[in-house]
């Protein structure tokens, strides 16, 4: 449990998020712990990976929501066996990029790396970044 990441994504926008795309690098989903296929507005999404047992390797992934075809949102982790665990958020939205880099970064091998993303409106996002 020591390599896990616990995550949660909850939706602040005015849209409904759908789930695009939820890939591990490395590690597996645990069980019931993929990321919920959509999320309502004001809900809240969780998930939970972990390493494969007897690989070297801690949990790589990736999870993309966008919000109606107009905002799309893309949640990057690493939670490797050894070193900085780090993680950063990516909107795209009409041809621009907006990104918050490693908003987490820390090592803490004995504890499961915990993740909470609250996912805004594009117009809050965008403040958020360039301030």
């Amino acid at each position: 449990m020591h390599r896990d990441i616990i995550g949660s994504i909850s939706n602040d926008t005015n849209s409904t998020l759908f789930l695009k795309e939820a890939k591990l690098k490395h590690g597996k989903w645990r069980e019931n712990g993929q990321p919920d296929k959509q999320v309502l507005v004001d809900d809240t999404a969780t998930f939970n990976a972990g390493k494969q047992t007897g690989a070297s390797y801690g949990v790589t992934g990736q999870i993309e929501y966008s919000a109606e075809n107009t905002a799309k949102y893309t949640l990057t982790f690493n939670n490797p066996y050894s070193g900085d665990n780090s993680a950063s958020l990516k909107c795209e939205f009409k041809g621009e990029t907006y990104t918050l880099n490693e908003f987490v970064r820390y090592n803490k091998t004995d504890q499961p790396m915990n993740l909470t993303v609250k996912l805004v409106s594009i117009e809050q996002f965008v403040s958020v970044t360039t301030s």
